[in-house]
């Protein structure tokens, strides 16, 4: 699969896969990942004009692409990321309180810069996740860009957030308590913290009085 990225012909098929989705192959290249569009793909890519406002776009959590690459006819066909090795979910779980609202700060700064610049974030999911005694997101990749003004953009975001949080926090419910139980947890959680007139993700940085997340499982748990 030979593209042209800064105008160097590169054949991605000397290289390690990372992974594979419905949209596209990851290679690990020269320390950085590659994302190639599978031709079969008629889901969504990145146009080039929203690539290049991406790529001027600096975050420290949320990962966006750094260069486009092109075909012998210069439609976009990928891009490349940063890597960051995966070390593992209980390295950010188990962060002591204030580092995990450090890194969570980190994640509502890009936010915030995303939603300045009328970014809203899409498919934010596990399997879109590394961890690395913090957590990334790798390529939340269905970016809308442009459409809504910065305020608009940034509720929205929050809202994405949230639900990709408690998504989180449900998984550490599922290891910790059987189906019946989880459901109450869940809406304990969430009434809990709703009653704050928080959001899940203000709520973790500003007030959380557990040691981490697993402990606010745990303490929900017992009611």
């Amino acid at each position: 699969m030979e593209v042209y990225e800064n105008g160097h012909l590169k054949d991605y098929n000397l290289f390690s896969i990372l992974g594979e989705g419905e949209e596209v192959t990851a290679y690990l290249c020269d320390g950085k990942v590659v994302k190639i569009y599978k031709k079969s793909c008629p889901i969504f890519r990145l146009s080039i004009s929203n690539c290049k406002q991406l790529i001027n776009i600096e975050t420290k959590r949320i990962l966006l692409p750094k260069t486009m690459l092109l075909d012998i006819n210069n439609n976009m066909i990928g891009y490349t990321m940063n890597y960051i090795e995966d070390i593992g979910a209980y390295s950010f779980k188990s962060l002591p309180k204030n580092k995990l609202k450090e890194e969570l700060q980190l994640l509502m700064n890009d936010i915030e810069i995303l939603s300045d610049n009328h970014v809203i974030l899409g498919d934010l999911s596990h399997d879109n996740t590394v961890y690395n005694k913090g957590i990334y997101l790798i390529d939340p990749g269905r970016y809308k860009v442009g459409i809504e003004d910065n305020i608009v953009s940034y509720g929205k975001n929050v809202d994405i957030f949230d639900e990709y949080l408690l998504n989180i926090i449900k998984k550490q419910i599922s290891v910790l308590y059987n189906n019946e139980k989880k459901k109450t947890i869940i809406n304990n959680i969430k009434e809990y913290i709703y009653n704050m007139d928080d959001t899940i993700l203000e709520y973790l940085i500003n007030d959380m009085e557990f040691e981490n997340i697993g402990e606010l499982v745990k303490h929900k748990g017992k009611i």
